[in-house]
């Protein structure tokens, strides 16, 4: 039965052209003939045994093939050097489908090498489409006949007799694009239809647009002579479903259907339930342009597909395949690409794979996704610097997506994560031997490159409402700490648990929780144990929102930042000597008493409203105190002239025992730091008391009076003795 929106004007549009819908048709003109390669020896397979419970079916679906003329029996006259066999393939209902298997056949065929449309290319065209029609023409193989004298070549066993095809069949090598040759030029006057297989799409902007195409088409489906299949042609619809996709005015999505059974897919099990036909990674693969970085993500999984590789099921296997589910059911929303808007590349590249997605809009923030690919790394690429590795990510990139950005007469903007990479790929300096070659090979596209701005999270209204968790450690004594941190305050809390198992975090989280309270939403990585069934139902008693942050991404955890100084302190606690309890304490101590730069106030007194009472110091001194003291310190250094009195001297004469009139200290001076002090000038009867005892000549010291003329221009006209920087010293020297 046709699918129809709009019945009333498109019905009457249909119910002219009857004869398009009735039995199998036959392009008019149009004969197909098979060209052989004659060096090639004919292969006349012997006949297959039929299972019982088929041979009646076969019997009927080859009676109803003679019937629509597409086959008959060959002539016993004339030779068979080329006889097949029959595939026989279920179908829903009961019924079979009879196919040739053409193996041995088509290495002596010669291929047809015409090209066939891309899907990229078909979106691309529905640009701004808003009605859709979608026309599957019945057994369209079948709707071309075979020239007479190639029809030898597609003998086959049934029944006990030799048929040949008279149509052309499914499984001979040049039949798709023999297809496409014959269809296309029937529809090529009309632009809004898109010849895609044995499918036409027809989309428009608006109705009457759409009626006259529809019309036009029927028209040429008519004088061709060929028909189509009611029961699966829909028309104008605002979305069809098409290539296991649903095709709509505002982009191409997955199937509902079908993100809806993967959500309740069972793990995989075996080598073959993850990596052969229908398996999950097929499955994934068939879906990879909606799932951003899918390489990086399967490539845990593909591990296991390995030839020597055993099949052993472990945490992380179960993160990457719960990782690459939860991406696909995002049901992430492809548009059409525009010419006219700017357009955007996302570049970004890890160890095991590389990743880019092509968007279009106003802006990097407000840009929609087009196209997604992504590709795991080879083990050479594994190895590369990581500058090298994102350039080979930017280089992946352009060659992706070279029919989208070659020509544009915009620059096309690159959006990387890596800095350093953009004033490479700008032109201010120049970066290593690979990745200048990059830059020549896509010199042809107008190309910049940007840094990806960093998308702060949301700070809450209120404390303890967002928290962010992750494990610290393994310290030395093999134990971790579990962090929580409030994204308001920065308040962070803190536990010592002997195990990054689910039944040790948990009652430490719990610990924290009815300490401070159950917080609305908790954020946290993908890794073990926060991706375990038991957090789950620990956050649905605590009625706590589980987020995580993107995988291969830990920088994006925002307790990442309290890390740092509490690693640092745990260090340093455990070369001191301090218990690492007590390190722990201590960290969390100063941190929520110190005001943290994003908030310019200390997160006890943001958690608390008015703080804690603790012997932190609480009270800066002002720059009046602080100049004050400064001053008394400098003053006292200055202060050499203190009264003291000469003790003691060594026998070499480089050491003076002094004893301080004022304080009575006794300290160790040497002679050329002595002089005469104000409230004793002259000291002359202890130097020479000490320079009888330690045996060596003090030099003598005359006393002049300043208004004295004589002395001051003898000292005017002396030189001083040299500095010790310009004292002669040794000459080192110089190995050439």
């Amino acid at each position: 039965m046709i699918q129809c929106s709009k019945k009333e004007a498109l019905q009457d549009i249909l119910k002219k052209y009857p004869q398009n819908f009735e039995g199998l048709g036959k392009l008019k003109n149009h004969q197909v003939k098979l060209h052989i390669d004659i060096s090639v020896k004919p292969v006349a397979s012997p006949a297959r045994p039929v299972p019982y419970h088929l041979k009646e079916r076969i019997r009927t679906e080859i009676d109803k093939m003679v019937a629509q003329d597409v086959i008959e029996e060959h002539p016993p006259t004339e030779p068979a050097p080329w006889v097949s066999n029959a595939v026989i393939a279920p179908k829903s209902g009961g019924a079979i489908r009879m196919t040739l298997d053409a193996r041995n056949v088509n290495k002596a065929i010669q291929a047809s090498n015409l090209p066939f449309p891309r899907q990229e290319d078909i979106k691309a065209k529905l640009s701004g489409a808003k009605v859709f029609s979608k026309m599957d023409f019945k057994s369209a193989f079948w709707q071309l006949e075979l020239h007479p004298d190639s029809r030898y070549l597609t003998v086959f066993h049934a029944n006990d007799k030799l048929y040949r095809y008279k149509r052309l069949t499914m499984g001979v090598e040049p039949a798709q694009g023999e297809l496409n040759m014959a269809l296309q030029p029937l529809f090529a006057h009309i632009p809004q239809a898109h010849l895609i297989h044995d499918d036409l799409i027809v989309a428009t902007e608006t109705d009457a647009e759409h009626h006259s195409t529809i019309t036009a088409v029927m028209q040429a489906i008519t004088n061709a002579g060929i028909t189509l299949n009611p029961s699966k042609c829909t028309f104008g619809a605002t979305e069809i479903e098409f290539w296991g996709l649903r095709i709509g005015s505002a982009g191409v999505r997955p199937d509902p259907a079908k993100v809806e059974a993967l959500k309740h897919i069972t793990p995989p099990r075996s080598k073959e339930e993850l990596s052969f036909q229908n398996s999950f990674l097929c499955m994934m693969q068939s879906n990879a342009d909606f799932i951003p970085n899918f390489a990086q993500h399967a490539a845990k999984l593909r591990e296991l597909t390995k030839k020597n590789s055993l099949f052993t099921w472990t945490k992380e296997h179960h993160a990457a395949y719960e990782a690459l589910i939860e991406r696909f059911t995002v049901n992430t929303l492809l548009e059409y690409f525009d010419m006219s808007k700017p357009t955007f590349i996302f570049t970004d590249a890890h160890t095991t794979g590389l990743g880019a997605m092509l968007a279009q809009g106003d802006t990097p923030e407000s840009a929609r996704p087009i196209a997604i690919a992504s590709r795991t790394t080879n083990k050479a690429e594994q190895r590369y610097p990581q500058i090298d590795l994102e350039a080979v990510g930017i280089d992946f990139a352009l060659r992706r997506f070279r029919n989208y950005t070659l020509g544009s007469p915009t620059d096309i903007q690159g959006i990387t994560d890596h800095k350093p990479l953009c004033s490479i790929f700008n032109g201010n300096r120049k970066g290593s031997i690979r990745t200048e070659r990059i830059k020549l090979r896509h010199q042809d596209i107008r190309f910049t490159k940007t840094k990806e701005p960093i998308k702060p999270h949301r700070v809450p209204e209120k404390c303890w409402e967002t928290v962010a968790v992750d494990l610290f450690g393994p310290m030395p004594s093999s134990k971790h700490v579990v962090v929580v941190q409030d994204l308001a305050s920065r308040y962070p809390a803190a536990k010592l648990v002997t195990s990054t198992k689910a039944d040790k975090v948990i009652p430490a989280l719990t610990e924290i929780y009815e300490t401070y309270g159950n917080p609305d939403v908790q954020i946290s990585d993908n890794g073990p144990p926060f991706n375990s069934i038991q957090m789950q139902n620990f956050a649905k008693t605590k009625d706590t929102k589980l987020q995580k942050s993107p995988p291969l991404h830990p920088s994006s955890n925002p307790v990442e930042t309290f890390m740092r100084p509490l690693g640092k302190a745990m260090k340093t606690g455990r070369h001191s000597g301090i218990p690492e309890k007590e390190s722990l304490k201590n960290v969390l101590k100063y941190y929520r008493q110190t005001p943290h730069p994003a908030t310019n106030l200390p997160p006890a007194a943001m958690i608390f409203r008015y703080g804690q009472r603790l012997d932190f110091p609480r009270r800066h001194a002002t720059d009046e105190e602080m100049s004050r003291a400064r001053e008394a310190d400098q003053k006292k250094k200055m202060e050499k002239n203190e009264a003291f009195k000469i003790i003691d001297m060594n026998r070499e004469g480089n050491i003076v025992k002094v004893q301080q009139e004022g304080s009575g200290l006794t300290l160790c001076r040497h002679p050329d730091d002595l002089k005469p002090s104000k409230s004793r000038p002259d000291n002359r009867e202890e130097k020479q008391e000490c320079m009888q005892n330690a045996d060596i000549q003090w030099p003598e010291v005359i006393e002049h009076d300043d208004d004295d003329e004589s002395y001051c221009l003898e000292k005017r006209d002396t030189a001083p003795p040299p500095r010790r920087s310009q004292r002669k010293r040794t000459t080192i020297p110089v190995y050439k």
